[in-house]
């Protein structure tokens, strides 16, 4: 039996057909692949944001990589100050692509990503730093990608210290004195150095996540309401953006009564993490409920049944975003209730059908859907 732990809060789980890098770490409270109560996933988050502010107090611009660390850059960002600036990278369309940084992650399922950058020099004005989140740093190759392209495409920003914080850093010294010495500086929660050769698991057993079904459903789901998210692909006050889910929260309180439910779900979309996650924990706190939260990804990840693999089911399913794009979802428990929260205006239908059928499998009947306005 292989051993699949990495550290206190990290296992090692397999990507599936992914010749690039066959491992993948896998958080088990940052609230993306497994579910996780709300408070914990932004106890983790607060905590490198306290960490980051400790070491560098007049640090204001923050910035989240696409897709899984957009939740924790947002909650970095709020234990950082309420007039932190905060956006992300992303990997879906946006407005204005000309004035947008195009980088790679390598390794990825996703590789493009993009920054939008138009405003990027005058929030430099106001701060010596900057600080790139991601939920891990391992060989350092995606921030060479982008800090190259931002310091060409921004002059402000050859002068200015950046910081990267993460929930783990496995860079060797040598490589973070690399780092150093381009005046780029490093924060995380873990720091553990070891090469890939260490994380590579036979994974004998492990299987593809299944093929969803279409699901019954051949209309539109009828709880469906209409919020408008701040879109985080552009920069907000981080003030700002956590009123806006709080005000989700609000909306949601008044459209389901909570408290006829013990265990709810609060499943995000892509990108579309961090709202749920705090929607889920003002709703939990008020309504005496038990919340759970992750959300769906693009990422492929093998199907395990040893007792300490991270990911013990998955689907396939459809992306809310993009009829053609294959999207994924793990360890689905039994809840009395699932809230769907997504910043797609136009969801597919298709996706939605799935998901739902997916859902009503696992015996949750009654699910809610927030989508964008």
């Amino acid at each position: 039996m292989e051993n699949w732990n990495f550290c206190s809060k990290i296992k090692i789980a397999r990507r599936h057909n992914n010749k690039k890098r066959s491992y993948l770490l896998v958080n088990t409270v940052q609230a993306k692949h497994i579910p996780t109560p709300p408070s914990e996933a932004l106890k983790m988050y607060h905590a490198l944001g306290g960490k980051i502010h400790k070491a560098y107090p007049n640090a204001n611009l923050v910035i989240g990589f696409a897709e899984t660390a957009t939740a924790i850059a947002a909650g970095a960002a709020e234990a950082m100050g309420d007039d932190t600036i905060f956006f992300n990278t992303t990997r879906e369309a946006v407005d204005y692509e000309s004035e947008c940084i195009l980088f790679c992650e390598e390794h990825s399922h996703a590789v493009e990503q993009k920054l939008y950058a138009k405003d990027l020099g005058n929030l430099l004005k106001s701060t010596n730093e900057v600080v790139l989140i991601d939920d891990e740093i391992s060989t350092g190759k995606t921030l060479f990608n982008i800090i190259s392209a931002m310091k060409e495409k921004i002059p402000e920003l050859v002068n200015r210290r950046i910081v990267v914080g993460s929930i783990l850093n496995r860079l060797n010294k040598e490589r973070e004195a690399f780092f150093n010495e381009n005046n780029i500086y490093f924060e995380s929660l873990y720091h553990i150095s070891c090469d890939d050769a260490i994380l590579e698991k036979s994974g004998d057993g492990l299987t593809a996540p299944k093929l969803a079904d279409e699901g019954d459903n051949e209309e539109f789901p009828q709880n469906v309401f209409r919020f408008k998210f701040p879109y985080t692909k552009y920069p907000h006050k981080i003030s700002d953006y956590l009123g806006r889910c709080d005000k989700l929260a609000e909306e949601l309180m008044k459209r389901v009564d909570f408290k006829k439910y013990g265990k709810v779900l609060f499943l995000g979309t892509e990108e579309c993490m961090f709202p749920a996650i705090r929607a889920a924990f003002i709703i939990e706190e008020k309504c005496d409920i038990k919340a759970y939260c992750h959300a769906t990804t693009r990422s492929p990840i093998s199907i395990g049944s040893d007792e300490d693999y991270p990911i013990q089911s998955g689907f396939e399913i459809g992306s809310f975003y993009e009829d053609d794009r294959v999207n994924y979802i793990y360890n689905i428990q039994q809840y009395d209730a699932a809230v769907i929260i997504s910043d797609s205006i136009s969801p597919s239908e298709r996706a939605m059908n799935i998901l739902g059928g997916i859902l009503k499998k696992h015996g949750i009947s009654n699910v809610f859907y927030c989508l964008g306005e």
